[in-house]
């Protein structure tokens, strides 16, 4: 059973890798892990705070995508010019046939 029909979206990731310079301090960078794959993004709630004078805005979201899709917790979504942190991928269908990966919308 295929679900590709529903996946409206065009995606990429990214994947944390860690680089020394030349002094040997490591930096965090990221990486292309998948090119693109496609997925339907649905938006579950949206916070709005204030700290310190600043308005600070989280946008959370579920991604479902084809389960051979290989994301893990420290991965980037990207869509567009929009990124996200992933919070939780789940493949819990047993199934094999879609993951709901939790995200996080970094504004």
């Amino acid at each position: 059973m295929s679900l590709d029909h529903l996946y409206i979206s065009s995606f990429s990731s990214q994947r944390p890798t860690v680089t020394q310079d030349q002094y040997g301090a490591g930096a965090e960078t990221f990486t292309t892990n998948i090119s693109s794959f496609q997925g339907r993004l649905q938006q579950k709630r949206t916070n709005e705070s204030q700290q310190s004078g600043k308005v600070t805005v989280t946008s959370d979201h579920n991604l479902y995508c084809d389960a051979a899709n290989d994301i893990n917790s420290k991965d980037r979504i990207l869509l567009g010019s929009r990124t996200f942190e992933v919070i939780k991928p789940d493949n819990s269908n047993q199934m094999s046939i879609f993951q709901k990966v939790e995200l996080l919308e970094i504004v």
